[in-house]
């Protein structure tokens, strides 16, 4: 029953011709036409089944403006249009060509490709130069016996003494394979605009059913909602914008022949952006929400009350030698607990790998690890949600600091001058999800950590970066000197899970000879990981680094580099130690016009007093060996035109006891 076989990815083809034609009738009445043929092989290596491999499309088009009225200073046009669409069956694009929402707002579950898909749109509609468009759209879509479904449209964007009025509505209804849908949607605004301000009411509805045909229920795919919001704002020539709101929205669910409320939602809520001072900004949001569940059996609880607000605030000082950016958010609500599990993907398109660590040949949760080299990248990491729901209050705080004394005092003598050369970055960020209901705790991001309870704790992030620089610009010498510290703490299904990173480093560069620079490093730093369920992932290391880099480039096509890097790792918890000596060069060589060439060989001499096959030996000894390991890399980069780009890549790596591994890949970018 069983063969010991390997499936194989087959070399496909995929190829599209496109002729369009266009001919203007008169200014006003124009004609527009599209063909397309593709050629698509699943496998290049075999002939069989490929008379389907060539299918075409077609797309045909008329649009015409007609003057119905004398008046040239309030003229009105009629509009009239029509198009239809036909794609052959097995025709196959290279990029989608339709909107993102077709399928949705179609209500399509799935086109299919073996049958031709017919598409026809007529169109009617009037416009005025000054007082709007208004238009009705009439379309149908084909795709064989799996779909056929006939769709209304209205459209209304008009103004009149100070009367704003937008509409866009559809009705569709369509059969499928196996049920009816009805799918009625909305969205309107009608606004007043004064002197100063604007009231206006916003309206959208969806109401959108399936039907068995068989049993002519209700599925799950049905649902329905209506909202509706007032609001006043000032007007949008106003420098500083001010804004207040009500809302309201009521959801429906399926029952067997109808669709009954199950959720009501409230809010209310105000904003403010005050910019008139373009070295001062402040912007304010602020809502409350209040949830009532109509339908017992989605929750017994409470109406939920959640509070949203977000403070942003920009300050710049001496003309931009000192800058603030800093954001303050603040909500609540329900977040499902998690759980997470990893998927096999195809060699080199995941980000982790599985390392058998106790030899039972099952994947358990602490033996994967985030891969050192691309071709182990077999597993990705899936989060499940569980049915499980909490209370959730989150905050979140962030600040950036720079200052650049050179706005003001590069001109300058003296000190003031020496002054001028420095240039300091800060960043900090703090993120906690905690589920008590004390606000201090709740909405205060600066509260110690061990004021929080861990029953009442989801997650907690930080991050905080600072880097002093000395003549950044100058291409003679400079100086970076840079702190880190990132905490992250996570509450999973099994426990906490937390991470810390602290480091601190030095970077000196000297331009000694005009094609000679020395570039020194020093890094100390902690790694720590705590895990309540997998006490193997445990560890607590301190590390000190050392990386010394010399690079010759004569001219602007050539660059090369000799590099050392030093690396002492020692985990706290048991004494474990290794040492890592990791000796490179570089060449990097831009041909004019052509590519780039990248060569990279290391040789890596590593050593380790611990036990190898366990989540600590791979941190500390980066995914490498103990012993004298190599790594190579020839890269070529060339841009075949304006919107497209070439690279090979070889990789290739020797291990003690384990055999070379080569990797080549072929990669093409399309930029847009």
């Amino acid at each position: 029953n069983y063969a010991p076989v390997v499936l194989l990815v087959t070399p496909k083809k995929s190829q599209m011709l496109t002729l369009g034609v266009d001919y203007a009738f008169s200014e006003k009445s124009v004609f527009n036409s599209e063909f397309s043929v593709s050629n698509y092989d699943i496998n290049t290596f075999s002939s069989k089944d490929s008379k389907d491999n060539t299918s075409f499309g077609m797309m045909l088009a008329y649009n015409k403006k007609s003057r119905i009225s004398k008046r040239e200073d309030n003229a009105w046009d009629l509009l009239s249009g029509a198009r239809y669409e036909w794609v052959r069956k097995n025709f196959k694009p290279i990029e989608p060509y339709r909107r993102v929402e077709f399928n949705r707002d179609w209500n399509i579950d799935h086109l299919d490709e073996g049958e031709d898909q017919h598409q026809g749109v007529v169109e009617i509609g009037i416009e005025n130069q000054k007082h709007g468009i208004t238009s009705y759209r009439f379309s149908m879509f084909n795709n064989g016996p799996v779909y056929n479904g006939n769709m209304h449209s209205l459209l209304a964007d008009m103004n009149t003494r100070g009367f704003f009025f937008k509409f866009n509505g559809s009705l569709l209804n369509s059969k499928q394979e196996i049920f009816n849908t009805n799918f009625l949607r909305n969205m309107a605004d009608l606004s007043k605009r004064m002197k100063w301000i604007t009231v206006g009411l916003r309206q959208e509805l969806e109401h959108n059913t399936f039907r068995d045909m068989q049993s002519d229920s209700l599925t799950a795919a049905s649902y329905s909602f209506n909202a509706w919001e007032a609001y006043i704002n000032n007007n949008d020539s106003a420098v500083n914008k001010y804004a207040v709101f009500y809302r309201q929205r009521l959801d429906k669910k399926p029952t067997v022949n109808d669709l009954s409320a199950s959720t009501f939602a409230r809010e209310v809520g105000a904003s403010t952006i005050l910019k008139k001072n373009p070295s001062n900004r402040l912007a304010i949001t602020l809502t409350y929400r209040r949830l009532e569940i109509r339908d017992s059996t989605i929750t017994d609880a409470e109406p939920e009350r959640v509070i949203v607000g977000r403070v942003e605030y920009f300050l710049k000082l001496f003309k931009g030698a000192i800058t603030f950016n800093t954001y303050y958010e603040v909500g609540s609500g329900l977040e499902q607990k998690q759980s997470f599990s990893y998927l096999k993907v195809p060699s080199g398109e995941g980000i982790f790998m599985w390392i058998d660590y106790n030899g039972d040949g099952v994947e358990q949760l602490n033996e994967f690890e985030v891969a050192p080299f691309k071709d182990q990248a077999n597993y990705i990491r899936v989060f499940t949600p569980s049915n499980e729901y909490t209370k959730t209050y989150t905050n979140q705080f962030r600040e950036a600091l720079n200052i650049m004394p050179a706005i003001v005092w590069n001109s300058k003598d003296g000190f003031l001058k020496f002054l001028s050369r420095w240039q300091n970055q800060t960043m900090f960020r703090i993120e906690h999800k905690t589920s008590t209901d004390d606000l201090n705790i709740a909405y205060n991001p600066f509260i110690r950590e061990d004021k929080i309870l861990d029953t009442s704790l989801i997650s907690l992030n930080s991050s905080f970066r600072n880097t002093l620089y000395f003549n950044k610009t100058n291409p003679k010498y400079g100086l970076d000197i840079n702190l880190l510290r990132n905490r992250n703490k996570a509450y999973m299904v099994n426990g906490f899970e937390t991470r810390t990173i602290s480091q601190g480093g030095v970077n000196l560069r000297w331009n000694f000879i005009s094609s000679f620079t020395l570039n020194l490093g020093g890094e100390k730093g902690r790694k720590a990981s705590v895990s309540d369920f997998f006490a193997s992932r445990d560890y607590d290391i301190d590390y000190l680094e050392f990386l010394p880099e010399l690079s010759y480039q004569p001219g602007p096509a050539l660059r090369i580099s000799l590099r050392f890097r030093y690396r002492d790792n020692i985990n706290k918890d048991g004494g474990e130690q290794s040492r890592i000596r990791d000796l490179g060069t570089e060449i990097n060589y831009r041909i004019v016009n052509k590519g780039t060439l990248l060569v990279k060989a290391n040789y890596i001499d590593v050593s380790y007093n611990g036990d190898q096959n366990t989540s600590l030996s791979f941190e500390m000894l980066e995914g490498l060996q103990t012993g004298k390991n190599g790594t190579w890399n020839v890269s070529y980069q060339q841009n075949l035109s304006d919107h497209l780009q070439l690279s090979l890549i070889y990789d290739g790596r020797k291990a003690p006891e384990i055999p070379i591994v080569h990797v080549g890949s072929m990669q093409i970018r399309a930029y847009f």
